[in-house]
């Protein structure tokens, strides 16, 4: 008859810690910003977890411990929370980034996302056109945001493209789920209203690939 060891405390501890993260692999190179994006997870938290991974490229494939789903939503539940403040956090820090402009990746060059008068805004745009228009994405990519967790911006998209992100907010509906690809042209969303506003509305920003914003109108097409 074996007698069952008695865990050591050391053991104990190391289970614990293995049980507290899951693997994500990597799906194309670039950097843990670009895993913080896509899962959500707060970048700090993943390079506490993957300390060897700190300012490196990764490849395709590349395996990064993250938070287990359980885990990481447990504190937000006990503190009345909901489990999606981890992910609404993650958006509000791109979205609170340095408000000066940055360089625009090169060829660079779409259209209005909706047809409508154009006004400029702190950083972005802000496009008057009738409610429930259809809203079209500038570039084929993936939705990295859907959702309507930020007061400010209310049902708001985002798409991460090759070489740059477009936001689009104050939709009347959000029409894709985060992870879905979209194409250039596809209708992503509907125009809303603003926050305490009758006006029908479309708010859109870009950002390089770091979250800066860029000036939309200096890459718009015909831009009156």
């Amino acid at each position: 008859m074996k007698i069952p060891l008695r865990e050591t405390e050391e053991v104990k501890s190391k289970r614990t810690r293995e049980e507290a993260y899951e693997i994500y692999r990597v799906r194309r190179s670039g950097r843990l910003r670009d895993v913080a994006r896509a899962t959500g997870v707060p970048l700090k938290e993943l390079e506490r977890l993957n300390p060897e991974l700190k300012g490196k490229l990764l490849q395709a494939g590349t395996k990064v411990k993250i938070p287990r789903r359980e885990m990481a939503e447990k504190p937000a539940q006990e503190s009345g929370q909901p489990p999606n403040r981890r992910e609404e956090r993650s958006v509000v820090g791109e979205l609170e980034k340095d408000t000066s402009t940055a360089p625009a990746p090169r060829g660079l060059n779409i259209q209005l996302p909706v047809d409508g008068k154009v006004s400029r805004v702190p950083k972005g745009i802000e496009i008057s056109a009738p409610c429930s228009s259809p809203v079209k994405a500038v570039e084929d990519g993936r939705v990295i945001y859907s959702g309507g967790d930020l007061q400010a911006y209310g049902n708001m998209v985002i798409v991460e493209h090759d070489n740059f992100i477009s936001l689009y907010a104050y939709n009347e509906s959000n029409l894709v789920k985060r992870g879905e690809r979209v194409s250039k042209g596809q209708v992503i969303a509907r125009v809303g209203k603003k926050n305490n506003s009758e006006e029908c509305l479309l708010r859109f920003e870009l950002r390089n690939k770091e979250g800066v914003p860029l000036d939309p109108t200096e890459y718009i097409r015909d831009l009156q």
